[in-house]
C-alpha cells in the first residue's frame, strides 16, 4: 500500500487511541505519533450494577429490563471522541488521506461519527486491534495490506 506524505494512521480500540502520521514519502514510510490518549474502565462490578430492575406485564406476571453495559458506553463515547479529533485534522488539511486501523465494534462508532470530509480521505479501513503493537509492526502490517 502506497501512504502519501501527510497522511494518517488512526489506531484504536475501545481504551486507546493512537494517531499516526507519515512524515516519509508514500513508499519510504516515516510514521511519527501525532496524538495518543487512553481511558481506565473500570470493571462492572466495582461501577456497583445490582439485579435488573422489574416491571409487571399483562396477566400478572413481571418481567426483568436488561442490564446497562456501562463499559460498552464509555467505549462509544471513547471512539466518538477520537472520530471528532481526526475531523478536525481532516479539516486543517483536506488533502490528508486517512487509514484506520481497530476492532471491529470501534470502528463501527467511528466511521459513524466521521464528517463527510474525513469519510471522503478514508483511503482504507482494517480490522484489527493493533494499537499496542510498535511502530514497526504496524508499519509491517499495514504494508501487507
Amino acid at each position: 500500500m502506497k501512504l502519501p506524505h501527510a497522511s494518517l494512521v488512526a489506531l484504536a480500540n475501545g481504551q486507546r487511541h493512537l494517531v499516526l502520521e507519515n512524515r516519509g514519502k508514500p513508499v519510504a514510510w516515516d510514521l511519527q505519533v501525532v496524538w495518543t490518549d487512553e481511558i481506565a474502565l473500570q470493571s462492572t462490578r466495582a461501577i456497583g450494577t445490582e439485579r435488573p430492575g422489574r416491571y409487571p406485564v399483562a396477566g400478572g406476571r413481571r418481567t426483568a429490563v436488561e442490564q446497562t453495559d456501562w463499559k460498552a458506553l464509555d467505549k462509544a463515547a471513547f471512539s466518538k471522541a477520537l472520530a471528532e479529533h481526526l475531523n478536525d485534522l481532516i479539516a486543517k488539511k483536506p488533502d490528508r488521506a486517512l487509514v484506520l486501523v481497530a476492532d471491529a465494534k470501534t470502528l463501527g462508532h467511528v466511521r459513524d461519527s466521521l464528517s463527510a470530509l474525513a469519510r471522503k480521505s478514508l483511503l482504507r479501513e482494517i480490522v484489527g486491534d493493533h494499537v499496542q503493537q510498535p511502530i514497526d509492526a504496524i508499519q509491517s502490517v499495514l504494508k501487507t495490506v
